[in-house]
């Protein structure tokens, strides 16, 4: 991996652990639902760089994230971790599938795949 990769990865693992830190400031209707903001930018990521990135993106995020909120050895952080890496894994497999999709189905996929 190039350092110019490794410099990418790094500012958008940060963009999306402030999208993290802002949307956690937002008032939610049930204790543990979240809007998904910081999912943007692993959409991002995976867009123009790939799936490896992503998921790197995702586990930097989550884990950072979570030592952040303290959260880390709980059900919360475990919780987040498997909604984070679902996202990336189910548009990988769209594209496999499909080919190239649009933004608005692999926000729709993304927002299913955190459901579940």
């Amino acid at each position: 991996m190039l350092s110019q990769d490794k410099y990418r990865i790094a500012l958008l693992s940060a963009y999306a652990v402030g999208l993290h830190g802002l949307e956690s400031l937002l008032p939610s209707p049930v204790p543990w639902l979240k809007f998904g903001l910081a999912n943007i930018i692993t959409l991002i990521t995976l867009m123009l760089y790939g799936f490896r990135p992503a998921i790197m993106v995702t586990l930097i995020r989550v884990l950072i994230s979570s030592l952040f909120t303290g959260t880390f050895p709980g059900p919360a952080f475990l919780l987040s971790l498997g909604a984070g890496l679902s996202v990336p894994w189910q548009w990988q497999q769209l594209y496999l599938r499909f080919g190239d999709c649009s933004v608005r189905s692999d926000s729709v996929s993304s927002a299913h795949s955190s459901i579940i």
